[in-house]
Order: C-alpha cells, then sequence, then structure tokens
C-alpha cells in the first residue's frame, strides 16, 4: 500500500523517493535489493530516517529487529 510507514497517511503517487533504505546502500550495497531493507515513507520521513532523529520514530524498534535479522543472515552468507 502506498502509505507513509512512519505516519500511516497515503502517498500521493508513485516515486523512488518514498523508498528508504533500513541500512544504507553505500554502507550495505549487498542489501540494497533485499525488499526487507526496504520502508515506504514520505519524503520528510525519509529524511528524518537518513539523517535525523531515528530513535523517537515509530518504525525503529522493527526496523532494529530487521537490522538484526539481515546483518546475520548476510554474515551468515560471507562465512
Amino acid at each position: 500500500p502506498h502509505i507513509c510507514e512512519e505516519t500511516l497517511r497515503p502517498l500521493r503517487n508513485y516515486s523512488a523517493v518514498y523508498c528508504s533504505h533500513i541500512l544504507t546502500r553505500g554502507a550495505y550495497p549487498e542489501m540494497a535489493h533485499d525488499p526487507r531493507n526496504i520502508n515506504i515513507l514520505c519524503f520528510e520521513m525519509h529524511n528524518r530516517w537518513e539523517n535525523g532523529d531515528r530513535e523517537n520514530m515509530r518504525i525503529y524498534r522493527k526496523n532494529l529487529q530487521t537490522i538484526e535479522t539481515l546483518k546475520r543472515e548476510y554474515a551468515s552468507l560471507t562465512k
């Protein structure tokens, strides 16, 4: 659904800017295309996740679990 996962407001159209990587593509290029590594966020919340106050976002706890899972799975592939 085209709804911001943080604000729960509808997104009016389709745009790549709404696809926010939980773990950045720069730091984790191998995870860039893993759909579990994406949040659908409005532009403002995308910027907040990238540059700001993550700990006070409603998606933070869920994203921490996702980060743990992804790092564990990808680490096991490199061993």
